[in-house]
C-alpha cells in the first residue's frame, strides 16, 4: 500500500468538473486508482469524510454547523420548544431563524454572534447538547 498523495488527489478529483468527457473519465479513473494503492474504496473515503464533516465544526465564511456539542439546527430547534419562556426579542430571533433550521437541518449553519445568542438562551432555559 501507498499512502494516498492527498494534494495529488485533491488536484485530480478537481478535474471531475472538467468540461471534456475524456479528461472526466481521465480522473475518475486516475482518483480510483490511487485510493486502490492506498488500501481505500470511494465508500470508505466518504464515509470518513462524512464523520468527519459531522464530528467537527464545518466553518463556511466565518459560520458554523456545531458549536460546543451543539448542532446549529438542534440548539435552534430546541430554543423552539421553550418560546413561552422567552422574552419578546428572543423570541423573535429564535422565530426568525427556526425556518432556516427546519429547511437546511444538519447543513444550518449560524454566526458566532448568533451561536453566542443561542447558547445565552440555552443556558437561560438551562438546556443541554
Amino acid at each position: 500500500m501507498v499512502p494516498l498523495d492527498k494534494d495529488r488527489f485533491i488536484q485530480v478529483c478537481g478535474m471531475l468538473g472538467s468540461d471534456f468527457d475524456g479528461e472526466r473519465a481521465a480522473a475518475a479513473l486516475m482518483a480510483t486508482k490511487m485510493l486502490r494503492s492506498a488500501g481505500m474504496t470511494w465508500a470508505e473515503l466518504l464515509t470518513h469524510v462524512g464523520i468527519r464533516a459531522n464530528d467537527a465544526a464545518t466553518e463556511v465564511g466565518g459560520k458554523t454547523s456545531k458549536d460546543n456539542g451543539w448542532r446549529a439546527c438542534d440548539i435552534v430547534m430546541a430554543c423552539a420548544e421553550h418560546l413561552g419562556d422567552l422574552s419578546p426579542w428572543q423570541q423573535n430571533f429564535v422565530n426568525g431563524t427556526l425556518p432556516f433550521a427546519k429547511r437546511y437541518g444538519a447543513s444550518c449553519r449560524l454566526s458566532p454572534k448568533q451561536w453566542a445568542v443561542f447558547h445565552r438562551m440555552a443556558e437561560e432555559l438551562e438546556l443541554s447538547a
